[in-house]
């Protein structure tokens, strides 16, 4: 017991111990019935630090005639009424002293004025969602234009994550080569952004946690100038999911000439790549000159274009009638593999993520009588 063997710390916490049996934890050899041990129901319990899943912790003591002196974690001894309630029976761990815990495992002792005192264990977890890592903006605009070309410049917000890859479709872009970053910035080179189709283009960004970052690129080309016919093509997706098995385009098409235009000489083409090769269904939901006056035809091209290796072509019937001068006409459409499997539309050549309503679409092309009248084709 002398200090110059063991420091009083050291004793203090060994007597202390869970593993030590002092002289008030033995049972009364003198009589024939020993006294009974104090128990605790149940004995482990899990608190989780995530607010929305924390809550007070209830334990069922049976006291066995014991009284009970104090509960301690380690050394430490618990602040009743503040750390813990005791009701009859049943004794409230409360969350806000389980909060200060570290993640890990834990013991309560729990300290009887005799007999052995039983241990409450104690698993503290931490389900609290990590913040993701964040790029700004999230969309943005490229020409084309080789007076009009410029770097994309992104902020980045790590949020303890390590920036891991950069991906656009199947393609892993190339540090330094494609983008240099730095903690704080991303720039992706217009370089590399000269590659991509016209239309929109989903960049992805992956960490080492969290969620991954998306940025949507709408690749425009001011320098080719679009054809000013007596047609105008308008669209936009009713269905904005990047992964799905109903692609729902809608269309607008608008006599902007100075003469009718039969609308069985009209062709629409919608561009997007298929995703695994498989037979198609067509259906119009709704059009302002009757869902049976329009026609429908998938085209596979003969050699895939960046964002397209397939055509979705819209036609009319001769019922279909005439569109007059400002006149226009609309179609609500959708089609699907007879599989139903996914399509990928982020690297579809006319799909636009950022459309709520309709408006020109140049990658959506218009023809009169076979003759490109509107739009850019890919």
């Amino acid at each position: 017991m002398s200090s110059a063997f063991n420091y009083p710390a050291t004793l203090k916490t060994l007597y202390q111990s869970d593993y030590v049996i002092t002289l008030d934890e033995l049972p009364n050899l003198k009589v024939n019935n020993p006294s009974t041990n104090a128990s605790l129901t149940p004995t482990t319990v899990e608190f989780d630090k995530y607010t929305p899943n924390s809550s007070d912790k209830a334990i069922t003591v049976n006291f066995n005639g014991n009284t009970l002196t104090a509960l301690r974690v380690g050394t430490t001894a618990l602040t009743a009424n503040q750390d813990y309630t005791l009701s009859g029976s049943t004794l409230l761990l409360k969350k806000e002293f389980l909060a200060g815990l570290p993640v890990g495992d834990h013991s309560i002792v729990f300290d009887f004025n005799q007999g052995q005192d039983p241990v409450l264990k104690v698993k503290i977890v931490d389900s609290t969602p990590s913040a993701s890592a964040v790029i700004s903006p999230v969309n943005t605009t490229f020409d084309k234009a080789a007076n009009l070309a410029q770097d994309v410049s992104l902020s980045l917000t790590l949020n303890g994550k390590q920036l891991t890859s950069i991906t656009n479709g199947n393609y892993t872009l190339v540090s330094d080569q494609d983008y240099p970053a730095s903690s704080t910035a991303i720039v992706l080179r217009k370089s590399y952004l000269s590659t991509l189709p016209l239309g929109q283009n989903a960049i992805t960004f992956h960490f080492s946690g969290g969620n991954n970052a998306v940025l949507t690129v709408n690749v425009v080309d001011s320098s080719v100038s679009v054809p000013s016919g007596d047609l105008t093509i308008q669209s936009f997706n009713g269905n904005k999911s990047v992964s799905t098995n109903g692609i729902s385009p809608k269309f607008k098409v608008v006599n902007n000439g100075n003469s009718a235009i039969q609308l069985s000489d009209v062709k629409i083409r919608y561009y997007y790549t298929i995703d695994g090769e498989e037979a198609q269904s067509f259906w119009s939901d709704w059009a302002s000159i009757g869902s049976a006056n329009v026609t429908s035809k998938f085209v596979k091209l003969a050699t895939p274009v960046a964002g397209a290796d397939y055509v979705l072509e819209v036609g009319f019937s001769s019922s279909a009638g005439t569109l007059n001068t400002g006149q226009s006409a609309e179609i609500q459409a959708r089609f699907s593999k007879n599989n139903w499997s996914n399509y990928n539309q982020a690297n579809d050549y006319s799909f636009k993520a950022s459309s709520t309503q309709f408006a020109n679409n140049e990658q959506v092309t218009g023809y009169i009588n076979g003759q490109l009248v509107w739009g850019i084709e890919p």
